[in-house]
């Protein structure tokens, strides 16, 4: 019995894009004069209805892009059929149909509801190796939402899920998100509270990106960046004129250059304004979605000296590293390898902004070298959360040395790394990143 439950999901669900014609659908026919029991029209009626469609062949098909378009069949009688289902991961080989690699038995049906890869449109695609493939999506119970696929057999639903999605991995992306916090605020009335919510609203998408920086909530988030507006305004002058997507993509690609890695997936850098006393850039996991690395810069926290130019290239090391070591040697080596290559690939910078740390707090550390290298060997093997705060995190430092500075441990990685280097004067960034922390650490002597 041919069931009617994907005819209503799709004639409640489906809003057409808009059209250049007056028809928003084409129900696009194989060779075959009918599917099982059922006639094209039929088809049509049933899967279509409440929707303006017009029954044409392949070739038609083909040439209005902009139409979203119905395909049912096989290969074997659809010249449409192999071309469409490939960007879904189906393909099809001596009469079997493969799913993601994986042969399908005999009768499985293939369905999605998604985007159209050969157009504007959106594409509902039913398919099979063979007929009967075909045919168990006419026989099976379908419920199925935009970027979802089913697979069919004997009138039952044996599998479904999320469609992949194809982003170019291989190429950085930067989202501006500084661009939208102007564009935002440009449009809300002029009216602080107003302002805040425009900005929330506006900014829901990335969430997760906010709160990489503490923002647990986008109002108040938004609510305290317009409390601290002149912070924001102080880096908007001091960046004025450059090319914040240009800047991110150079120092990517200088730094795969001179690593000579060449990852399979780049990351995604968020360029933003976030709260003055937040972190000034961080790595904070992976997309859910496209499954890049993940990475923010902060301007407004960046506003100082030649910070800016040092955690462009410090970050994008960082993508290239593993940062999955638990122990303080391990992430405080991460962080003086990056340091030191940051150095490497921009001549001339200075030690202190290299740190992303002020003159008066590299004198202060410089000051207790001996002391922190001790401290630090004793606890470099350490994964209890206390020592590695007291070590890594802002705006914490060690008890037993006071005035030291925060964030210690990049200090003594750096000094570590640049230690490396000098035994031997042919290293360079792509062995210092494959460099162990035990020999990176053997390297630093005390005195």
């Amino acid at each position: 019995m041919i069931s009617l439950l994907l005819s209503a999901t799709l004639a409640s669900g489906l809003t057409p894009l808009p059209q250049s014609t007056s028809t928003d659908w084409l129900l696009v026919r194989s060779q075959d004069e009918v599917v099982g029991p059922l006639q094209w029209e039929q088809i049509g009626g049933l899967y279509l209805q409440g929707l303006d469609w017009e029954l044409v062949k392949p070739s038609e098909g083909m040439t209005r892009p902009e139409t979203s378009r119905m395909v049912v069949g096989a290969p074997s009688d659809h010249s449409l059929v192999a071309e469409l289902a490939e960007p879904f991961d189906i393909t099809f080989r001596a009469g079997v149909m493969y799913f993601r690699g994986v042969p399908q038995p005999d009768g499985t049906g293939f369905v999605t509801y998604d985007s159209d890869p050969d157009g504007s449109g959106i594409l509902f695609l039913t398919c099979g190796a063979t007929d009967e493939g075909v045919l168990a999506n006419f026989q099976t119970p379908l419920s199925i939402k935009f970027g979802q696929y089913l697979l069919t057999r004997k009138g039952e639903q044996v599998e479904t899920g999320v469609n992949a999605r194809r982003f170019g991995l291989a190429q950085p992306r930067v989202v501006r998100l500084d661009e939208d916090f102007t564009t935002l605020l440009a449009s809300a009335p002029n009216n602080i509270d107003e302002k805040a919510l425009r900005l929330a609203r506006g900014l829901v998408g990335y969430a997760h990106v906010y709160g990489a920086l503490g923002a647990t909530d986008l109002l108040p988030y938004a609510e305290q960046l317009l409390a601290q507006r002149d912070a924001v305004e102080r880096a908007r002058t001091l960046f004025a004129g450059r090319d914040h997507t240009a800047d991110v993509l150079a120092a990517y690609a200088k730094c795969r250059e001179a690593l000579d890695m060449q990852p399979e997936t780049a990351p995604v850098f968020y360029v933003m304004y976030g709260l003055p006393e937040a972190s000034n850039a961080k790595n904070f996991g992976i997309d859910a979605v496209t499954q890049r690395r993940q990475i923010l810069f902060n301007l407004t926290r960046l506003a100082v000296g030649a910070h800016y130019e040092a955690v462009l290239v410090h970050e994008c090391i960082h993508s290239f590293q593993t940062l999955t070591g638990q122990r303080l040697i391990d992430r405080a080596m991460d962080e003086g390898v990056a340091t030191a290559i940051s150095q490497l690939l921009a001549p001339g910078l200075p030690d202190a902004d290299a740190l992303l740390w002020s003159a008066e707090e590299l004198a202060a550390a410089t000051a207790s070298r001996a002391g922190l290298i001790r401290a630090f060997r004793r606890d470099a093997g350490s994964t209890e959360e206390k020592v590695l705060q007291s070590w890594m995190v802002l705006g914490m430092s060690l008890q037993e040395l006071p005035g030291t500075p925060s964030r210690a441990a990049y200090y003594v990685g750096w000094l570590a790394a640049k230690a490396w280097l000098a035994e031997d004067p042919s290293r360079g960034p792509a062995e210092l990143i494959r460099a162990k922390p035990e020999d990176l650490l053997a390297a630093l002597k005390t005195e």
